[in-house]
């Protein structure tokens, strides 16, 4: 089953771009999204465990 990402890239990577530039493009887009979601879960952790000097 193919992701919506993934499907966008390969229909513009089949007119016009070249299949290695979609690729490259679709890992950073992936790489990137869970970067972000790990910093802000751990972000988001710290403000709940520390944000009022108490550990609940």
């Amino acid at each position: 089953m193919m992701g919506i990402v993934e499907g966008g890239f390969t229909i513009l990577s089949s007119r016009y771009l070249e299949i290695a530039t979609g690729v490259s493009i679709i890992t950073f887009i992936h790489l990137t999204t869970i970067w972000f979601s790990t910093f802000l879960g751990i972000c988001v952790s710290f403000q709940e465990l520390f944000g009022k000097n108490r550990i609940k």
